[in-house]
């Protein structure tokens, strides 16, 4: 439960601080657009996690 709660919050902020750093101030398109940008990020990041992991089991696997 904490590390959902600990990634909802990381999301939220990365969502605000896309907002407030590089789209204009009081527009709907622009929250849109930064949950847009964060959710583009968590699945990039997920998938660079992912394809790290299973080249360093691949690696473990071959030396072992």
């Amino acid at each position: 439960m904490i590390i959902v709660l600990v990634g909802l919050w990381h999301f939220a902020y990365l969502a605000v601080a896309i907002r407030r750093f590089y789209l204009t101030a009081g527009r709907w398109s622009g929250w849109l657009l930064s949950v847009v940008g964060a959710m583009l990020l968590y699945v990039l990041n997920t998938a660079f996690m992912n394809g790290v992991q299973l080249a360093g089991a691949a690696i473990a696997l071959a030396l072992s």
